[in-house]
């Protein structure tokens, strides 16, 4: 253990196997002369970088293959901050870099000895390390690195090579004897400028669910017995993220890894995070947990309630809420179970009034979903037409049978399934 030291800081991201010890729990393995290389001449970055690297590693050859944006989602840090650091941390000796031709990528292994010199070349050669044999510092025991083919070198990189511009030679003449108009030397003539635009472009905003990861990953009936890829945490952060898209709340996705959890036969599946992926085993901790769906659109929210105002501001009088409620049982209850935007758009067109075209329209909705269905006969350009009023989804556009959204059990749940198809997207 002198050559390492233990960091809580990712506790609940250690998804490799660990020794149980004095710890009392699984650790992070993070080598100590690095950690004294940081201090001194490093950054704070350095060592977040380096305990993110050494969280995803692979336990026998402490190597990590992924790509920049797949370390930067990790680690929480920008690509270019990934980069930066990477490129020190191989100066250093701390990490060496092992590049692949597209589309490969390229392989990033942790020294836990520290190197007799440090350069500033961050590549090893294709024969160095290949023959030695160095100690486990996890288990103390003795191994040999892994095979020749982790350290080939990219000789034919093609991003070295520049690529030169068939420039008109008597163009460059004219420009240099003041006889063309000003020329920048570098640039291509054929191709016209293009203004700077100083505006640096807009970020998107990355969910936070990073708390949810931590509770799948570190359930303590499961923490130890069952080890997890970094394949399988980007998958279950996509998930999570997809599910918090969908418009469930924190809360409710908690809920359902905890009912998960409690399922013996999903927690101790071969492969736990691919179980959780499934919609059908979503849809039913979905219906064994308290679902709450958020939803920004004041008119959707007040069908997804069941046509109840609860206190939401509205832009027609509460008299009239009887009356919709009254005329979408009557006409509307198939489009309302597949596609509840379409019935709050339309309410939202003729402002919360029930009058004979709002009927009409949502009857012809109605039955264009059932004829789609194949639950009633009906001419399908007629009933188009019918609902030209309504912006469509692409499948009733196309009259696409097998397509068509299926029935949700609950309004609430047709709201999710909307929100899942349209906005749980990244």
């Amino acid at each position: 253990m002198s050559s390492m030291v233990a960091s809580g800081a990712r506790v609940l991201y250690s998804h490799r196997p660990m020794t149980t010890n004095l710890f009392q729990g699984p650790f992070l393995a993070i080598p100590l002369w690095a950690t004294e290389r940081i201090r001194q001449s490093g950054h704070a970055r350095d060592l977040q970088l380096l305990v993110s690297l050494v969280a995803l590693m692979e336990r026998r050859t402490k190597e990590v293959r992924a790509s920049i944006a797949q370390i930067s989602e990790y680690s929480e840090l920008s690509k270019e901050t990934v980069k930066r650091s990477l490129k020190w941390l191989a100066e250093q000796g701390i990490v060496t870099v092992v590049r692949y031709r597209k589309p490969l990528t390229n392989s990033y292994r942790i020294n836990y000895n520290a190197p007799d010199r440090v350069t500033a070349d961050p590549i090893d050669t294709p024969n160095r390390g290949v023959d030695r044999v160095t100690a486990d510092p996890i288990n103390g025991s003795r191994l040999t690195p892994s095979a020749e083919r982790f350290y080939q070198l990219d000789t034919q990189n093609p991003e070295a090579s520049i690529e030169i511009l068939d420039i008109d030679t008597e163009k460059v003449k004219r420009t240099a004897s003041g006889q063309e108009d000003l020329m920048i030397l570098g640039a291509d003539p054929d191709k016209p400028e293009k203004s700077f635009d100083p505006k640096p472009p807009e970020k998107k905003t990355r969910r936070d669910v990073t708390n949810l990861v931590s509770q799948f990953l570190s359930d303590p009936r499961s923490i130890m017995g069952t080890t997890y890829e970094y394949r399988d945490i980007i998958i279950l952060r996509k998930t999570l993220n997809t599910l918090r898209d969908s418009g469930l709340t924190e809360f409710t996705v908690s809920q359902m890894i905890k009912r998960f959890m409690d399922v013996e036969h999903w927690r101790t599946s071969e492969n736990p995070v691919l179980v959780f992926t499934n919609k059908g085993v979503q849809q039913k901790l979905m219906e064994q947990v308290d679902t709450e769906v958020s939803v920004e659109d004041p008119v959707l929210m007040f069908v997804m309630c069941d046509f109840e105002r609860n206190g939401l501001d509205l832009p027609w009088p509460e008299v009239q809420d009887s009356s919709l409620r009254h005329t979408v049982i009557m006409h509307g209850m198939d489009v309302c179970f597949r596609y509840p935007e379409l019935v709050s758009d339309l309410i939202t067109l003729h402002n919360g009034v029930t009058n004979t075209e709002f009927r009409s329209t949502l009857s012809a909705l109605n039955s264009m979903i059932r004829v789609l269905a194949g639950e009633e006969d009906g001419d399908l350009p007629e009933l188009q037409s019918a609902v030209a009023s309504v912006a469509l989804p692409i499948e009733l556009q196309n009259a696409s049978k097998t397509n068509l959204r299926p029935a949700a059990g609950s309004i609430l749940e047709a709201v999710y399934n909307y929100r899942r198809a349209s906005h749980g997207k990244r």
